[in-house]
């Protein structure tokens, strides 16, 4: 496991209707972020690795705050979104795990 990045965590929601993925919207605070790697934060029941699906860069409606960076999740359950929710402005690591 490398950390590649680390991501401020803006907001977190579930994508459409399907409750197996979830979007995290936030700033991307140093490093690369790329589809495959893990969204990785720790809970009070141990550290959560979230695989990312895809990748969209979000502008927000009023157009004057930094553009912001939209990752599609794998979710375990609606656990992670809820705890992903506790996590608003929290930097989080954006970590490689081998194959």
């Amino acid at each position: 496991m490398s950390t590649v990045g680390k991501l401020q965590i803006g907001d977190a929601f579930t994508y459409r209707a399907n409750k197996e993925q979830g979007v995290i919207a936030g700033e991307v605070l140093e490093g690369t972020v790329n589809i495959g790697n893990f969204v990785s934060f720790t809970t009070q029941t141990g550290e959560k690795n979230l695989r990312i699906l895809a990748i969209e860069k979000v502008q927000t409606i009023s157009g004057h705050s930094p553009s912001l960076t939209g990752l599609l999740i794998a979710l375990n359950d609606q656990s992670d979104l809820v705890e992903l929710k506790l996590l608003r402005n929290t930097e989080v690591k954006i970590i490689h795990l081998p194959s």
